[in-house]
Order: structure tokens, then C-alpha cells, then sequence
């Protein structure tokens, strides 16, 4: 019995240094079809037994010898190896019609090729850089034309290859660099294919702030809200906001608060980066937060103190005081300014202040300021500042006689006090008997030996 055999002998191809080494061999498959690497060297033997380890020789070529030891197959896939006519095993001779006895033999000198699927996350691009969302799953399938795959294998961040047998998932951020080849049964290795990505999983930092006319949460009409936001990694793709229950606007330069009536808002807004990790806020994704926005004006006012007496106008004396108040029911106020021009009210209100003793006419304008910087509508106060006492005299009604410097009169003599002030008016007269008290009137008459001192008084008081 003579038996041929294929010998192959075992051969590296280096194709990239950080893979493993995958020595070309041979494969025999379930079937029973025998691949080989294309790339390997070759030696036929034959043997008349069937074991493969007794009495075997290998075949030389007399006619080719440079190309038979080792030979090569030339051909990628089904190769054959061929004697002339068929003999039947049973009877040894020819059979007819005569044909070749053929011996196949399958050359793999192709590599796999690995398809790598990406999914379960959003991705994104930027400037070459790729991002995704934790929750990332990679994919890994290999084919290969003849022998079939052996094994795909995997590297990530520089470690060695380990054999992939199931999805990869990738959940911790971080920069990686994924390594992937697969290898055929008979030793073709695949060049390696790099992919360099980062895993962005944490949202992006977001705050809010007021800018104009600002107290606190409280704010004017004419103030806005600035929403800023960064991420680090994929970078920022959008902001959202909502005010109590209106529709959900995309944030883009500053939400105008002149379109808000006067009243308490809540604010919910959405930062989110471009693999779409959402901000955390205190609403399950949404930071809320509450403000208030103050488009009513202050109302001011004023309240003399002190003596005043209301005529034609307010008269007042030097040591009157003049009180300002003022009132906001949303912000608060913040300080009252006055001055005694309408252009230069640039004192700022304390505590109540005495008027200017110049006498005459004087006007106060003053207007208050609430925390957000409204305006009250400006006011004013004019007042009389009489700070001249009336003019008193004596008439006498009756016998009367004067000499030297001492004026004698009757009991039966009328006595007339007449006081005059051209400003705010006389309010009373009072007057004295010798040490007796101060008694209020303009007419009576004295006893016999009387005296009197005299004083009239404005009508402020």
C-alpha cells in the first residue's frame, strides 16, 4: 500500500509586532477536508502503510527539482494532487473509463476580516475625537473564506491580547484604544485594527444666575437669567428651560424677564452634552430653583414733624422735621434720595431732617428705590419756612396819662393787645398780670397798682 502525505513546516508571519505569534499549520475540518497555509512550505511523502510514522519516504522531483522541496500551491482554495488511471483495490487492475485518482487539498492564505458593531449609545465626533455614552457595547465578528475563523482577539489600553469570546461593554469613562484581529484555523492572522474613543459618563456642570437689577432671587423687569454650562468631554450641545408650566424653550443668550409680570416663578433647566448626558438637577434631571420677578414701583411719602400749620400752604418753623417714608411690597427698598432741586436729588434719606431756615417757600423732591432698582414716581413737599416772630403792640381804650416814662390809666381803662404777622399768622395772644400766670385774650382791663409783661405766638405750632 503506498500513502501520500502533505507535510507543512510550521512558519511565523509577523505582521505587527504587538500581536501574538500564530504559526502557520494545517486544519482538518469536520468534514474531512484538509485546508493548509498558502503560505507555508510543503513536502510530499509516501508510504505503503497506513500509518503516517512507518516506512515513509518523500517524493523528489528529477524534472523540477528547485520547485519541489518544498513546493508551494499556487492556487487560493481547492488545490489537487494527481496519479493517472484509477486500479480497484479489490482486483488491482484498471478501471474503466479511465480516469485520475485526485487527492484534494484546500491553500488558505487569507486572513479574517472582523466587523466591529457599535451600539447601545450615542455617539459623537469632534474634530476626529470620538465620544460615547457609558453603556457602550462592541461587537466583535469575524469571517473568514476557507478554514474558517479560530479566534478573534482583543487588547485594550496596551495590554497583551486575550481571546474575545462576548460582547465588550464599556461603562467607566476614560480614554481607550481598543485593538482588535482575528487569526484562521491554519494561521492567518488579520492586521490589527486600532480604534481610539473616549467614554463620556457624567453630564455637565450647569448654574444660573440673575444679571441686571438683582436682590437676591429678586429681580426687575428689565434684568435676565444666564444659564452657563461645560463639559469636559463631548462638549455641550444644548441647554432647555422651562418657567412654571410654559412650553420648553432652547436656551440661547439670556431669558429676557420683560415679557414676566410681577409675581414668584420657578425655573427648571436641562444642560445636556452631545452623547446625551443630562444635567442632575433637584426634578430628576431638571434644576429647579425660584425667583421673583419685581416690575411694581415703590410708593414714597412724607410727614412733617413737629410745628406746621396748614394755610394757603404748610408753614413750618426751624424746629420742624421733615420725616420720608416709603413702601415696596416685593423687594423691599432700598434708600429713599431727595434734595431741593428736581435735577439734584442726590442726598440720601437716613432720618428725619430739619428744613433749610431760610425764610419763604421751599420745596423738597424726593423718590425711592426698591431693591431691583424700580423707581417710585418722584414726589415733592412745599413748605412756608416763617422764622420771623409776629409784631406786638398796646392800644388803650379809656382815661390815660402818661409822664416821664410811666403811662397811668383808670380801672375803668380798656386795655387792647394787637399782634400782626404777615407769614403764617397770629395763632394766640397771652399775657400776665404781675407774677400771675399767662392768660390767652386781647382785651381786659388791670386793678388798681397791676402790671403786665406781653407775648403774642405764630400760628405754627
Amino acid at each position: 500500500m503506498l500513502v501520500f502525505l502533505v507535510f507543512a513546516v510550521n512558519s511565523v508571519v509577523l505582521m505587527g509586532q504587538d500581536r501574538l505569534d500564530h504559526p502557520s499549520k494545517m486544519y482538518q475540518a469536520e468534514n474531512g477536508k484538509l485546508f493548509v497555509n498558502k503560505h507555508q512550505p510543503m513536502y510530499l511523502f509516501i508510504g505503503n502503510a497506513p500509518a503516517s510514522t512507518e516506512n515513509m519516504h518523500r517524493l523528489e522531483s528529477h524534472e523540477t527539482p528547485q520547485y519541489s522541496n518544498p513546493f508551494y500551491f499556487d492556487t487560493e482554495g481547492l488545490n489537487t494532487i494527481r496519479t493517472p488511471s484509477q486500479v480497484d483495490t479489490i482486483t488491482k487492475k484498471m478501471v474503466y473509463p479511465v480516469a485520475d485518482i485526485v487527492f484534494d487539498v484546500y491553500a488558505d492564505g487569507m486572513a479574517p476580516v472582523t466587523k466591529v458593531s457599535w451600539s447601545k449609545a450615542d455617539r459623537h465626533v469632534d474634530n476626529g475625537s470620538v465620544f460615547y455614552r457609558k453603556g457602550l457595547k462592541v461587537s466583535l465578528e469575524a469571517a473568514d473564506q476557507m478554514s474558517g475563523v479560530e479566534q478573534i482577539y482583543i487588547s485594550k489600553n496596551g495590554a497583551p491580547f486575550l481571546a474575545c469570546t462576548d460582547t465588550l461593554r464599556f461603562d467607566a469613562e476614560g480614554d481607550y484604544e481598543l485593538k482588535v484581529y482575528a487569526v484562521d484555523h491554519v494561521g492567518n492572522a488579520e492586521d490589527v485594527q486600532s480604534y481610539q474613543f473616549t467614554i463620556d459618563a457624567t453630564p455637565p456642570v450647569a448654574n444660573w444666575s440673575l444679571e441686571g437689577n438683582v436682590h437676591g432671587k429678586a429681580a426687575s423687569g428689565d434684568s435676565k437669567i444666564v444659564i452657563a454650562a461645560k463639559d469636559t468631554r463631548s462638549g455641550l450641545k444644548q441647554i432647555r428651560y422651562q418657567i412654571n408650566d410654559q412650553p420648553v424653550h432652547v436656551y440661547k443668550d439670556g431669558i429676557d424677564l420683560s415679557v414676566l409680570p410681577t409675581g414668584e416663578y420657578a425655573l427648571k433647566y436641562w444642560a445636556e452634552d452631545h452623547v446625551g448626558n443630562v444635567f442632575e438637577g433637584n426634578d430628576v434631571g431638571a434644576s429647579v430653583l425660584a425667583f421673583v420677578v419685581d416690575r411694581t414701583p415703590p410708593t414714597a411719602s412724607s410727614l412733617v414733624l413737629g410745628d406746621q400749620f396748614m394755610g394757603e400752604v404748610l408753614y413750618v418753623s426751624p424746629r420742624s422735621q421733615l420725616q420720608l417714608s416709603a413702601r415696596d411690597t416685593v423687594s423691599g427698598i432700598h434708600n429713599i434720595i431727595y434734595g431741593y432741586s428736581q435735577r439734584f436729588m442726590d442726598e440720601i434719606y437716613e432720618r428725619p431732617f430739619r428744613l433749610e431756615e431760610k425764610q419763604g417757600l421751599q420745596t423738597v423732591w424726593f423718590q425711592a428705590l426698591d431693591m431691583v432698582s424700580n423707581r417710585s414716581v418722584i414726589e415733592k413737599i412745599t413748605v412756608f419756612m416763617d422764622n420771623e416772630a409776629p409784631m406786638s403792640r398796646i392800644e388803650f381804650d379809656g382815661p390815660r396819662f402818661f409822664t416821664r416814662d410811666t403811662l397811668f390809666i383808670s380801672s375803668e381803662t380798656s386795655i387792647l393787645l394787637k399782634s400782626e404777622d404777615p407769614d403764617s399768622g397770629v395763632d394766640q395772644m397771652a399775657y400776665r398780670i404781675n407774677e400771675g400766670s399767662y392768660q390767652n385774650g386781647s382785651r381786659f382791663k388791670l386793678a388798681k397798682g397791676d402790671g403786665m409783661p406781653l407775648h403774642s405766638k405764630q400760628q405754627i405750632r
